[in-house]
C-alpha cells in the first residue's frame, strides 16, 4: 500500500495500483480458455475443508474476466456450474468480490454478495473488498459492503491488513469525506475503534487525515465521540496528528491545526523522537 509516512512504513506493495492485474493484459469475453490459462498460472479455491484444492485456472480467470466486463450472464452460468469459484482466489489472494470492489463493478459487488461470497475475505496482504472499495473512492460499492452487517461477524471498516491500515485510515487519505461519513454511519457501540484503528506506525486516522490536510475528515473524527481518538497519540518517530497537520502540504492544513489546538487537552509542547516540537517543525 503507498502509504505518505516516510519513516517507518511498511515496503510498498509492487502489484497494488492495478489490483496485480495488468491493464494490458485484464481478459476480456472473447479471451480463450487456453490464453487465460496460461497467461494467469494456477487458481485454488479456498474453502474452510480445503476440498477443493485442485487448480481451476481456466473457470477463475473466466469468472474474472466476467467481473471486468461486468457480464453477469456469464458469471451466472459459470458459478452455476461451479459454485466454489464464488470464494476461490487467485495468486495474489484475491476472490471475485475483491476483484470486483478494486475495479469499482458496484453491480457485480452486489451479485457476489447476494450468491453468497465472503465479503471478510481478505487477500494476500490483508486487504479486503472493501480496503479495496475505499482506496477506489467506490462510494455505491463502500454502501454495499458496509450494508451487510448481518453476514459479517465483525466491523469491516476495522479490519486491518498486513500493515494494520484498516479501511477507516484509507477513507482519511481521499480528497472527499463521502467514504469516511459512510463509515461512520456504521460504527456500532461495541466498536474500539480507538484501541484497533492504529497502523504498524502507531497511527490513527487522525495522523491520516491531519498528514494530508484534510480538515472536514479530521473535524469528523473529532467531533464524534464514540471513537476516542487521542489528539496526542505519538506514532513510531513520536509524531502527533498536529505536528503531521503543520507539514501537511495542502491549503487545508492551517484549518486542521486550528482544529486540533481547540480540543483538550492538546500537549503543544509534546517532542518528537528528534525533540521537535509542533513550533519547531
Amino acid at each position: 500500500m503507498k502509504l505518505l509516512f516516510g519513516c517507518c512504513c511498511p515496503p510498498r506493495v509492487k502489484e497494488e495500483e492495478d489490483g496485480g492485474v495488468n491493464m494490458a493484459e485484464r481478459p476480456t469475453a472473447s479471451t480463450s480458455l487456453d490464453s487465460v490459462a496460461e497467461s494467469r498460472g494456477s487458481v485454488t479455491a479456498v474453502s474452510s475443508d480445503a476440498q477443493r484444492g485442485s487448480p481451476i485456472t481456466q473457470e477463475f480467470a473466466l469468472a474474472r474476466a466476467a467481473v471486468f466486463n461486468d457480464d453477469l450472464r456469464s458469471l451466472d452460468k459459470l458459478v452455476e456450474d461451479d459454485p466454489w469459484l464464488l470464494n476461490a482466489s487467485d495468486q495474489f489472494g484475491r476472490t471475485l468480490l475483491i476483484h470486483a470492489a478494486l475495479t469499482d463493478r458496484a453491480k457485480v459487488v452486489d451479485w457476489l454478495i447476494r450468491r453468497g461470497s465472503w465479503i471478510e475475505t481478505t487477500d494476500r496482504q490483508g486487504r479486503s473488498a472493501l480496503h479495496w472499495a475505499v482506496k477506489r473512492n467506490s462510494i455505491k460499492t463502500v454502501r454495499l459492503l458496509l450494508a451487510q452487517k448481518r453476514h459479517s461477524s465483525r466491523s469491516l471498516f476495522l479490519i486491518a491488513d498486513a500493515d494494520h491500515v484498516t479501511p477507516m485510515h484509507l477513507a482519511c487519505r481521499l480528497p472527499s469525506p463521502k467514504c469516511l461519513k459512510i463509515i461512520l454511519q456504521h460504527i456500532e457501540s461495541d466498536d474500539d475503534c480507538a484501541k484497533m484503528a492504529s497502523d504498524d506506525g502507531g497511527r490513527s486516522p487522525l495522523h491520516y487525515a491531519a498528514a494530508h490536510g484534510l480538515s472536514a475528515h479530521l473535524n469528523l473524527l473529532l467531533n464524534d465521540d464514540r471513537l476516542r481518538f487521542s489528539v496526542n497519540q505519538a506514532d513510531c518517530i513520536g509524531r502527533t496528528p498536529i505536528m503531521y497537520a503543520v507539514t501537511a502540504a495542502s491549503p487545508n492544513a492551517e484549518e486542521c491545526v486550528r482544529l486540533l489546538l481547540r480540543r483538550s487537552p492538546l500537549i503543544v509542547s509534546a517532542q518528537d523522537k528528534r525533540g521537535l516540537t509542533p513550533l519547531h517543525l
